[in-house]
Order: structure tokens, then C-alpha cells, then sequence
């Protein structure tokens, strides 16, 4: 027997590209059913005549979001080490926000829960776009913890869908609450809870404060 080494196989890690790839696969899925199947499936809707005539749009707002989530983890990994913005992910995170806002003024503006869509998508799109130009804004400024920080509350909103939906047909349990309410319930919650997350990433885990003893 020849005493050359055997390669063992490594184990598979769980790498940016990777989490990308997954992250933007559950986005996709879980904002075409939300806003495309269950629209579709409503005969008789405003939603469902709008789609018929703008499905293009929906399509393009999912492949951004998506884009926007799979790129995501990249980065936040390259803003925390090397600083500097993805320009990528920032391309997306625009492109989902001028999507979603169209998806609103042609699909949601006469639809169940109006105030909710104006909320979710105008609303979201003007935080989400502001954050990305404070990405840029202080990169050019020179101030690379704050790109960090600006890029995961950019990244927090991004993955907003993966808590939102699945949450919605959830909220009519345990309150008394009409479709447009259940939404914006579901949407104000996820958008707290992954902005308090991003917080604590920030300052209780990158900036690694001394505990009191």
C-alpha cells in the first residue's frame, strides 16, 4: 500500500454566497405567494384585475427583492471587515424599493388595505433607499464603522418578508383584526423586531461593550 495521504472529505460550511442564495430563494417564494397567488386566488379582487394587467411588475419587484436578500449577507460580511459598500446589494435594495412603490400606485392603491400597501411599500421604500444613500454618503465621507452600520439596517429591511408573511395568517388568532389591520400589524412588527436586532448586532455585539460588574 502506498503511504500517500487520503483526502478526507471537509465539511460543508455555510458561507455568504451560500446563505445568499437560500435567503433569496425564501424571500422570492414567500413575497409571490403573498402578493401574487393570494391576489390571484381572490376572484373577483381589485388585485387580481390589476395583476392580470401588471403581473410584469410584480415579477420584477420579486427577482429585486430577492436580489436584494441574496446579496445581503455578502454585504454585511464586506461592510464589517473591509468597510466599503456592495454595490450590488445596494442596486437591488433601490430597485426593490422603486418596484414596490410602483406595486402600490398600479396593484395595492385600490385594493384591501390601501393605507397598509402605502405604508409597507412607500413607506419602507423611503427608509430602505435613505439607508443606502447614508451607505454611499458615508463611505465617501470616509467613516467605515458607520457604512457597517448603515449597510445592516439596510440588510435588516431586506429580510423583513421572511418574518412579515409567515406572520400574517398568525395576528387573526389571537386579535379580532381585519385583512388591512392583520397586514400592518405584520408589517410594523417584523420591521420593529429586525430594526432592534440590527441594534443589537451594532452595539452589543460588534462593538463588544464592557459589562459592569
Amino acid at each position: 500500500m502506498s503511504g500517500a495521504a487520503v483526502d478526507t472529505p471537509k465539511p460543508a460550511t455555510m458561507t455568504p454566497l451560500n446563505s445568499g442564495i437560500a435567503l433569496g430563494v425564501a424571500v422570492a417564494a414567500l413575497t409571490f405567494y403573498q402578493f401574487g397567488v393570494t391576489a390571484w386566488l381572490d376572484h373577483g379582487s381589485t388585485e387580481r384585475a390589476a395583476l392580470q394587467e401588471y403581473w410584469p411588475l410584480l415579477v420584477a419587484y420579486v427577482v429585486a427583492v430577492a436580489c436584494a436578500a441574496a446579496s445581503a449577507p455578502l454585504a454585511v460580511v464586506r461592510a464589517i471587515t473591509d468597510g466599503t459598500p456592495t454595490h450590488r446589494f445596494s442596486l437591488a435594495c433601490i430597485a426593490a424599493s422603486v418596484a414596490g412603490w410602483l406595486m402600490y400606485a398600479t396593484i395595492g392603491v385600490d385594493g384591501i388595505g390601501s393605507p397598509t400597501m402605502a405604508f409597507y411599500w412607500g413607506g419602507l421604500a423611503a427608509l430602505w433607499s435613505g439607508a443606502i444613500a447614508m451607505i454611499h454618503l458615508c463611505r465617501r465621507w470616509r467613516k467605515p464603522l458607520a457604512v457597517r452600520d448603515w449597510t445592516i439596517y439596510a440588510a435588516a429591511i431586506a429580510l423583513i418578508p421572511l418574518t412579515m408573511i409567515p406572520s400574517v395568517p398568525l395576528w387573526p388568532l389571537l386579535v379580532d383584526l381585519d385583512p388591512g389591520q392583520t397586514i400592518m400589524t405584520a408589517a410594523t412588527s417584523s420591521f420593529a423586531a429586525h430594526m432592534l436586532i440590527a441594534h443589537y448586532v451594532i452595539f452589543e455585539i460588534l462593538e463588544r461593550r464592557p459589562r459592569r460588574s
